[in-house]
């Protein structure tokens, strides 16, 4: 026996469908209170976007141009769109698409970011990957890969670069290179400005390594709790009894 939870009562298993989602194999509802809500959210979802009918007087419906037309009009494929419709729309799609110069040319591979040709050996090639993966030189590979995080501190990766290079390509802490580490260099902005993760792009403080943007998130950005974490590295040993 199973309880439905839509009408609350008791049946038995032969009352309900299979469902493998489930732990006991069958469905939520019973078939009949199933039946009812698909029937309910069939009613909600799928509603008439055109309150007009397809066909009048032997003549077809444009859903674009909102017309009736002769079925001459409309391709044997699409009786939705008439053919200047359709052929407008494919020129517009057609002029949105980005056209990218040849992948492979003399030898050479084509970065899709800087839009130069390099050798195999100076395309970022990922473990695993065959020739035709090589997308982004080596240059341009660690730039794209963060442009996405970019987009939380409001910055572009132009400015993310002016920066890096006003640093001198070294962490503003540690003053190591930013080929030094695995990862590149961190955003770290004020959090009392922007308390979550996402900045305003007008906090950024300068760009940091790894383990000192780990630093100062465990130090809470605390001033007192960074002088006393100097005077305890400056205290040296203690005596243990």
């Amino acid at each position: 026996m199973k309880d439905c939870k839509r009408c609350l009562k008791v049946k038995s298993f032969s009352e309900f469908r299979e469902n493998k989602n489930n732990k006991d194999g069958f469905d939520s509802y019973c078939s009949p209170c199933r039946k009812e809500y698909q029937r309910e959210y069939h009613a909600k979802t799928y509603v008439r976007k055109f309150t007009k009918e397809k066909m009048v007087d032997g003549k077809h419906l444009c859903t674009i141009c909102n017309e009736y037309k002769d079925p001459s009009n409309f391709h044997e494929s699409n009786k939705s769109w008439c053919k200047p419709c359709k052929t407008e729309y494919s020129r517009k799609r057609n002029e949105s698409k980005t056209v990218h110069p040849r992948k492979y040319l003399d030898g050479k591979i084509n970065c899709r970011h800087c839009k130069e040709y390099f050798s195999e050996d100076e395309m970022y090639k990922a473990k695993n990957s065959g020739y035709d993966s090589l997308t982004y030189c080596k240059t341009c590979k660690p730039i794209v890969s963060n442009m996405r995080q970019l987009k939380k501190y409001s910055i572009t990766v132009e400015q993310y670069m002016t920066l890096l290079e006003s640093q001198g390509g070294v962490c503003k802490l540690c003053k190591k290179e930013d080929s030094s580490f695995r990862t590149r260099l961190s955003v770290d902005h004020d959090h009392s400005c922007c308390p979550n993760e996402k900045s305003c792009g007008k906090c950024i403080r300068g760009l940091l390594c790894h383990h000192c943007n780990i630093t100062l998130g465990a130090a809470r950005d605390d001033i007192q709790t960074l002088q006393n974490m100097i005077d305890y590295l400056k205290s040296g040993y203690v005596e243990v009894k």
